[in-house]
């Protein structure tokens, strides 16, 4: 890669704008040292992450959606896979809102005065409000499993056996059980040896 590689962009700062690559003279101090720079190993390593093709902005946003349903700080133990489902559920409906627009039809945006910006302000684009239609159809469901079957446990058993899905055992059952009296004298033999 040379200085003559570079191309600056017009929308680029004034700054830039100003330096095009062939106002150097090739050999000269100045085109040596911005080669040096350019074609330096760490900035290469650099720009290959700079923007990546995968972008993990969704991925945060469905984590985030994720944690409101079902904070780490509060232990959830029979309803955390529901928990986990709502938050799929929410996610899927929600996570394509168009920009919401005036009365007059033009895109409404708010505007932010971030610090990383020192204080400029910013326009971001105002979206549609969440919509949570999915909660009307999963009580539709609750009531009509609640009323054909008993009890959580048969409902799921029988939509296992219907849909032909393979339900795990709990992993409590593949555990090796031993007598409580065994384990004790294993601990007190392990710590009375050392």
């Amino acid at each position: 890669m040379s200085v003559d590689d570079v191309h600056v962009e017009e929308s680029e700062s004034s700054c830039l704008s100003e330096l095009e690559p062939h106002d150097l003279e090739t050999g000269s101090p100045a085109y040596i040292e911005l080669e040096k720079v350019i074609s330096g190993r760490m900035l290469l390593k650099d720009i290959k992450k700079l923007s990546p093709a995968e972008q993990t902005s969704g991925l945060e946003s469905f984590h985030n959606i994720v944690c409101y349903f079902a904070p780490k700080s509060t232990h959830f133990s029979l309803q955390m896979r529901a928990r986990l489902f709502l938050s799929v559920l929410h996610f899927n409906k929600n996570t394509s809102r168009s920009q919401a627009t005036t009365t007059e039809g033009r895109p409404q945006f708010s505007i932010s005065y971030p610090k990383g910006r020192k204080g400029d302000a910013i326009a971001k684009e105002v979206k549609v409000k969440q919509t949570f239609g999915y909660v009307d159809e999963l009580m539709k469901e609750l009531l009509l499993y609640r009323e054909t079957y008993p009890s959580y446990k048969s409902a799921l058993y029988i939509a296992a056996v219907d849909k032909r899905l393979v339900v795990p055992p709990p992993l409590a059952d593949q555990a090796n059980r031993q007598e409580k009296e065994n384990v004790i004298q294993q601990h007190v033999n392990r710590f009375n040896n050392e």
